[in-house]
């Protein structure tokens, strides 16, 4: 579909959002995402690119978080307010909103620009579970890549932040924090429920540190895409009794459990 470019500002040094007018509602599950590409750029690079949405607005508005990573993200970094860009979308499947009855708290972690597809998750969260405990683990190398901060303590119970440098929060990478809560705060047979984006080290980490504790784990998985459909099948993910899943079309959001993590 043809979307109109309402806003496309550099939000800092590394990251931009993207305000996109629809010709209707989206009506999309957090996690799941959108190829785009520009009018501008039709012919080369070829392949749209995907990306997670940030948020849906009542007015047929999204908007999307990205980082400039090659040349694709870099015209998009280009694109102006008033103009057109092609989206296809939603796709894939988002995360599931379980019942969470059954457990004291629901953790989130997030490193960098994988907090792009679970603002909207907290959001959602939150609406369906007015007096559950959301705790937020948000993480970057520093504090320019600590996206959405204010929003995010809105809608949690408790927001903690770690910075590789040090820079905001507590220093060291996210998965520490989260270890340092579990082991402090969370008795080992309660139940967990963990949705988590970032890069794949993180998520493995998260994965070790939940491997012995009973629950339900669902990562976001970041992939390169050509088609967005499962018809290219270049986004292949290996599950643990040797088949495989396909990004776009199975994910980007798996059972962690399901799954063997592995760099792309």
């Amino acid at each position: 579909m043809e979307a109109l470019i309402l806003s496309n500002v550099q939000i800092n040094e590394r990251y931009y959002k993207l305000s996109l007018k629809l010709p209707g509602p989206l009506h999309f599950v957090p996690g799941q995402f959108v190829m785009i590409k520009s009018y501008e750029s039709f012919a080369d690079p070829l392949l749209p690119r995907p990306f997670s949405i940030y948020k849906e607005n009542h007015d047929a508005t999204i908007e999307i978080l990205y980082t400039v990573v090659g040349k694709g993200t870099e015209l998009l970094s280009l694109c102006k307010e008033g103009g057109s860009i092609n989206i296809t979308g939603p796709l894939g499947n988002g995360f599931p909103l379980r019942p969470a009855e059954r457990v004291a708290s629901i953790f989130i972690v997030a490193g960098g620009i994988g907090v792009a597809p679970l603002v909207s998750l907290v959001e959602r969260l939150r609406n369906m579970y007015e007096g559950k405990e959301i705790l937020f683990f948000l993480g970057g190398r520093s504090k320019e890549d600590l996206l959405c901060v204010e929003e995010i303590g809105q809608s949690v119970s408790t927001l903690i932040i770690a910075t590789n440098d040090g820079s905001e929060g507590m220093k060291g990478y996210v998965t520490h924090a989260f270890e340092e809560y579990l082991e402090k705060q969370y008795q080992n047979d309660d139940q967990l429920l963990v949705y988590a984006c970032g890069p794949i080290p993180m998520l493995q980490k998260i994965m070790a540190l939940t491997h012995n504790r009973t629950g339900e784990k669902y990562f976001s998985i970041e992939s390169p895409m050509a088609c967005g459909t499962g018809l290219c099948m270049g986004c292949a993910v290996e599950t643990i009794d040797g088949g495989y899943y396909l990004t776009c079309k199975d994910g980007p959001v798996f059972q962690a459990d399901r799954i063997k993590l592995k760099h792309f």
